[in-house]
Order: structure tokens, then C-alpha cells, then sequence
């Protein structure tokens, strides 16, 4: 791992906006060589989907940012909710922010952790940082 940054966040919509605009600013001074917006956006709405999704009184939403030694970004948001929900025919479609994310990432996905609830990563690639 070249760098990282984790950063908690309360279950609201305005959290969205935040983590958005860290996201841009971390890439930005990071350098990162991968499409930032497109990061920023994967970031945007994955938020969204905890705050809406997993929000629970008392417990703060978590968003890691880090950047691999290839250039690969990790976007990971966990949330308090153990449980990962219906998937395939089963799952509701309320949206389309996981199919934008499926589209500009190279992959999604999503982890148990335990007595801890769950964390969704998105990998967004970029190309290998240099000095």
C-alpha cells in the first residue's frame, strides 16, 4: 500500500457531500492517476447507500481511501449492518448506484466483519504512482 485515509462519518444525508469532497481532495494532492470524478462518484454512492441502507442511531459510517502499489484504489465504506441483504433476483433495485459503481470500478465487493457489520469495496484503477 503506497498511501492511505479512513475518516468516520455520521449516518446523514450531508455526510455524502463530505465524503465527496475529502475523496477529491485526497486524490488531487495524492496525485492519484486514475480518473478522479469517477472515483469521486463510486465514493458518492456507495455513502449514499450506507446512509440510506444501514443508518443506525449512535454509530458513524466509515470511508477508507487507499491507493495500492499498481495504482489501484480501494473505496471501502462500512457501515453497522451485519447483514448483506437479498441478492441477484431476489435484491430490491432502488437505484442505479451500484450498477454505476460496477461500471466505473473493476470490481465490487462485499465483506462481513464481525460483530461489526459489513464493509463494501469498490477497486478503481489507476496507473502505478511515481515519485
Amino acid at each position: 500500500m503506497v498511501t492511505e485515509w479512513s475518516g468516520g462519518y455520521a449516518p446523514r444525508g450531508t455526510s455524502v457531500r463530505e465524503a465527496r469532497a475529502r475523496a477529491r481532495l485526497l486524490l488531487t494532492v495524492w496525485r492519484w492517476s486514475g480518473d478522479v470524478e469517477d472515483a469521486v462518484l463510486i465514493v458518492s454512492e456507495l455513502v449514499t447507500n450506507a446512509v440510506r441502507h444501514a443508518a443506525r442511531p449512535g454509530r458513524v459510517l466509515v470511508l477508507r481511501l487507499a491507493v495500492l502499489e499498481d495504482g489501484t484504489l480501494l473505496v471501502d465504506v462500512s457501515d453497522p449492518v451485519a447483514g448483506l441483504g437479498p441478492t441477484g433476483a431476489a435484491a430490491p433495485e432502488c437505484g442505479r448506484g451500484l450498477g454505476i459503481v460496477r461500471t466505473l470500478s473493476s470490481g465490487v465487493e462485499w465483506f462481513l466483519r464481525p460483530h461489526a457489520g459489513k464493509t463494501v469495496r469498490a477497486r478503481v484503477p489507476g496507473s502505478p504512482l511515481r515519485d
